[in-house]
């Protein structure tokens, strides 16, 4: 989705605006209780985060809701916007392919003990 980031032509002001537009876009998501946010351990090791969306077919896509506080939107000049789309519409549909109509997904994915709620 960014293209130059393994090159000189990605500038310092290009990796500060990917930070905060992966922030922003979390805290919508977590404000749209659409995010689950989990810390990832190994052993005793703290080693990353887990974050996903998941939306119900009953429920309105996050792109349908009017979010109580409306964002600004805005997409970092070094996005490949147009591969941003692409793969994010690859991951939906990854995402519907696996899930199919199971529910309560979530709870079986919060038994293992590798992840706690954040």
């Amino acid at each position: 989705m960014f293209p130059q980031a393994n090159s000189e032509l990605y500038t310092e002001e290009d990796k500060e605006e990917e930070i905060k537009w992966t922030i922003e876009g979390l805290e919508e998501s977590l404000e749209n209780n659409s995010c689950y946010l989990y810390k990832v351990t190994y052993g005793s090791e703290y080693v990353g985060y887990a974050i996903w969306t998941s939306e119900s077919s009953d429920r309105p896509t996050r792109q349908k809701e009017r979010p109580a506080k409306q964002r600004e939107s805005w997409d970092p000049k070094a996005l490949d916007v147009e591969a941003w789309h692409r793969i994010s519409k690859h991951l939906r549909n990854e995402r519907q392919r696996v899930l199919q109509n199971q529910t309560d997904i979530l709870s079986k994915f919060t038994r293992h003990p590798v992840l706690y709620p954040v």
